[in-house]
Parts: structure tokens; C-alpha cells; sequence
């Protein structure tokens, strides 16, 4: 789900607006800035004006300016290095009606349908037309408002819970919700029971986590995404008696239903979501082996890894040991989310929400897609989780890329002089060195290369190449989209 699907057409676009003249630097002509959007003059000319009214009222070191230069209307914001400029994304959302209803639903777990158009101060066919609206988009968790709850697996309504506050709560209102002292005791206990110290990102996370465990503390636990099999697998895991005894250490004197139940979930949140803190990947670690006791995952992880290596031609024992633990730690957490948690909650626009790709780790990418979604019986995956999944999948394979058994050897040869060609290897290596396994040097008759790159066709018959490619100068935008296409096509052809 992407938050920017719960602003109306208006807000939408003012947002757009900030964003075009963020992008353009310093400042953008008016005429530029409504031939960008497609929007008439008067449409603009009232929206920069309410920016400038939510920028005064959020108060974060930020501001809308028009000037007059030359007979030319410039626009641009003013804001401090330190301003966030999602604090004023939030400001849009917060007033969002949607957004409202979901957040009354979060602290309230339910309505009726009296109170909500009193408390929104809406009809009731506007309130209709929300709500399937929200339908629509919670689909993609499994999940449906009906009868004023969210209603499907308890694990998916904690999840969409914790992703909806996570992605849309300003960090100062979330610690505001999280100050809670059996909270914070909570996770002080789990570093010490796991034997490790939390970032204050992963803090924060956790104790989030156990806010909406604990708020939906009356609730009956009818229905749960974990097999009696996984339960077996679960609970030989000596990490999760810990977690379990952390938990169920937390919840007395304030019993709750299915509070035993719920460590699992906590057990799960933690299995799954260390991937951004590096210095916690290694206190799953079992053994040496897979950092997981669900065998469904290990599979999968290890199916990933040798299909990565033998494409890439890439022997396990050449990767260091810090290496495969850390992408031994991320796969599994990554194929747990999977797993276990449908989608998640994104509030950037869409825009900005590309997956970038050379053709040839795409070509190793969706083939683990397919085994993913084969393994785990699962239809699809939602596009938000897809971004996910494949910016981290992309990452493996590139620093899997740096062990390969293969270099291609790529020769550099500039008719004018050493430091033209000088400047082109480093230019050359900047481009294509993160994505290819590529020993890049001046160009000499000795040697052969499986690719040639010259701004000359003339005077190169002395050098031995399978490949060359003629520059017209600098590396432009379709020298590169040509070079990768070559790049490719030699590693496919020697892989």
C-alpha cells in the first residue's frame, strides 16, 4: 500500500508540486513548473498559494518563496540541511480522511457507523465510498473493514498496524506512543535474554511492535497465519523459549487473551526484521548454518544461493565468512517477511518507486520471484513488497558479483593521449564496475579483452578483442543503455 493513495486529487497534487521543485534544484520557472504538471496557471497559482499556508502551519524550517526575476516568476522552497520534508508529507496525510479512519480504527479497534460521520463530521455516503475505497487497498494485506473492525488473520492486522504508524507517524509522536514503562522494560529484557544491544532504530521498532500487541489485547486469536507444523519448528527454537519467556514475563498482572500465542508473533517480528541492523545479524546464528529453524525457508534461502553462485560462477568457499553469515541472515529475514507478512506500507511516490536493474541481475531476479511465490504457495506479491524484495535481492547478487571466478577484461584505448584514456577508464568504472565483475585498464597490444572500448575505430588493429564499441565521446545516456546490453551478453555467453 502507498499512503499517497489515501490523499484526494488536490493534495495529491500539491505534494507533486513540492516534489518537482525539490527535484529541480534551487529554483523552477512557474511556466516550467505547470508545463511539468500539465496543470493550467490558475490551478497552479491556488495550490502554491495553500502550500504556502501548510508550510507556515507545520513550522519545520521550511518555506514556499515566488520571486520575479527578469520578468520571470521563479518558485522554490527554502528549507534548512536538517528539515525533513516528510514532516510536511505527514501534515497532508494527517488531514486525509481515509488516513483518519484508519488511525481511529488503530486507537479505537472499532466503530460505528454513527461515530465516525459524527467524529469526521461526514455523510454517511461519503463514509460508504472511504470505506471501499480502503477495501480496495487493504487487499493486498488480506484484510477487510467489516462491521466497523479490520477483520482477517490477527498476525496480518498487527502487521498492518505496525507498518501503517511506522510509515505515517512523525519518529517524536512515535516515541510518544511507546513511553510506556512495561514497554521499554519489555525490550531492555530482550537485548539482555538475546545477549545484544538494539540500535535505537530496531528499539524503536520492537517497542512499537509490543504497543500493538499489547492494544489488541482483548482480542480473540480465531484465525493465525502458523501451521501446527510451524508451531513445531518454532518452539525447537531455544531462541524463541527466550522470546517467550520475555513476553509472557511482560503480559503478567495484565493478562491477555492469547497471550501466548502472541509471543510467536513477537518471535516472528524478530526473525524477520533485523535486516537494516547490521550489528544484529549474527545473534540468530545456529550453528553456522541457515539462521532460521523453518525449513520451508531454509530451502528456499538455499535454493537462492546456489542458483545465484551458479549463474554467477561464483564457488561458496571464495565468499568470506562475515559475508555469508550477514546474506545468510538477510535472505532468511527477507523470506520470513515473505512468508509470513502480506505487502507493506510505503509513503513515497510512485515516482520514485522504480526498481533499477541492469538486464542481467533481472534476469537472475525473476526467476527467484517465481520459486519464491512457487514455494510459499503464494498467488502474487504486492508491488510495495516487490520493490522491497528486489532492492535487496539486487544487492546480493551484486556483492555475490565480486567473487566470481570470471573478470571481464576490458581495454581502454583513446586515440588523443594516456590521460583521455585515463579519464575514460574512470569513467568507465564508475558507470559499470558496481553491476559488473570487470578489471578495467589502459588498453595494450599484449593483451586480450573480451571488450574494447575506443573514441576511435582507427589504429586498433594491434589489440586483440572479442568486442569493441566505438565512443563519440564521453559515455552518454545510450553509450551506457548499449555497454550494459554488451556487458550482459558477455556474461551470459561465458556464465
Amino acid at each position: 500500500m502507498n499512503l499517497f493513495q489515501l490523499l484526494n486529487k488536490n493534495t495529491a497534487l500539491e505534494i507533486d508540486i513540492v516534489k518537482v521543485i525539490l527535484a529541480a534544484g534551487p529554483r523552477i520557472s512557474k511556466s516550467q513548473l505547470r508545463k511539468t504538471l500539465n496543470i493550467s496557471n490558475f490551478t497552479l497559482t491556488g495550490a502554491l498559494t495553500h502550500i504556502q499556508s501548510v508550510f507556515d502551519e507545520v513550522k519545520i524550517n521550511a518555506t514556499l518563496e515566488i520571486e520575479d526575476v527578469d520578468s520571470v516568476t521563479y518558485v522554490r522552497v527554502k528549507k534548512e540541511p536538517t528539515t525533513d520534508i516528510f514532516d510536511f508529507y505527514y501534515a497532508y496525510l494527517a488531514d486525509s480522511l481515509e488516513y483518519q479512519i484508519l488511525r481511529y480504527l488503530f486507537h479505537k479497534q472499532s466503530f460505528t457507523r454513527i461515530q465516525l460521520i459524527q467524529t469526521l463530521s461526514i455523510s454517511e455516503g461519503s463514509l460508504y465510498r472511504y470505506l471501499n475505497h480502503l477495501n480496495e487497498l487493504l487487499h493486498e494485506f488480506n484484510l477487510a473493514i467489516k462491521n466497523g473492525r479490520i477483520v482477517g488473520e490477527e498476525l496480518q492486522i498487527n502487521y498492518f498496524y505496525f507498518e501503517l504508524i511506522w510509515n505515517s507517524v512523525p519518529t517524536n509522536e512515535i516515541h510518544a506512543l511507546i513511553t510506556n514503562d512495561r514497554i521499554q522494560h519489555t525490550v531492555t529484557a530482550l537485548e539482555s535474554s538475546l545477549d545484544t544491544t538494539f540500535n535505537d532504530h530496531t528499539k524503536m521498532r520492537a517497542a512499537l511492535w509490543l504497543l500493538i500487541l499489547q492494544k489488541r489485547s482483548t482480542i480473540e486469536l480465531t484465525t493465525n497465519s502458523v501451521s501446527k507444523q510451524l508451531l513445531k519448528e518454532i518452539t525447537r527454537d531455544p531462541l524463541f523459549n527466550q522470546v517467550q519467556t520475555v513476553y509472557l514475563r511482560f503480559t503478567i498482572g495484565n493478562a491477555q487473551a492469547g497471550s501466548s500465542f502472541k509471543s510467536v508473533y513477537l518471535y516472528l517480528f524478530l526473525i524477520s526484521m533485523f535486516i537494516f541492523d547490521t550489528n544484529n545479524h549474527f545473534i540468530f546464528k545456529l550453528g553456522g548454518t541457515w539462521p532460521t529453524p523453518l525449513s520451508q525457508i531454509k530451502h528456499t534461502a538455499q535454493w537462492i544461493v546456489e542458483f545465484v553462485t551458479d549463474n554467477l560462477n561464483v564457488d561458496l568457499d571464495d565468499f568470506p565468512e562475515n559475508f555469508t553469515l550477514r546474506w545468510y541472515s538477510v535472505l532468511t529475514q527477507l523470506l520470513t517477511q515473505i512468508y509470513f507478512f502480506q505487502s507493506n506500507i510505503t509513503f513515497i511516490s510512485t515516482d520514485n518507486q522504480c526498481i533499477t536493474q541492469t538486464k542481467y541481475t533481472k534476469s537472475l531476479i525473476e526467476p527467484i520471484i517465481k520459486k519464491v511465490l512457487t514455494d510459499f504457495s503464494k498467488p502474487t506479491i504486492s508491488d510495495t513488497m516487490k520493490i522491497y524484495g528486489y532492492s535487496i535481492l539486487e544487492s546480493f547478487i551484486e556483492s555475490s558479483h565480486k567473487y566470481a571466478k570470471h573478470h571481464l577484461r576490458i581495454g581502454i584505448f583513446a586515440r588523443k593521449d594516456y590521460f583521455s584514456a585515463l579519464y575514460l577508464v574512470e569513467q568507465f568504472a564508475s558507470e559499470f564496475s558496481g553491476s559488473f565483475n570487470l578489471d578495467i585498464e589502459i588498453a595494450t597490444p599484449t593483451q586480450k579483452y573480451d571488450l574494447l572500448v575506443t573514441d576511435s575505430p582507427l589504429s586498433v588493429s594491434r589489440y586483440h578483442f572479442a568486442k569493441q564499441y566505438v565512443l563519440a565521446g564521453r559515455l552518454n545516456a545510450l553509450d551506457r543503455e548499449m555497454l550494459a546490453t554488451i556487458l550482459n551478453n558477455i556474461m551470459e555467453s561465458v556464465n
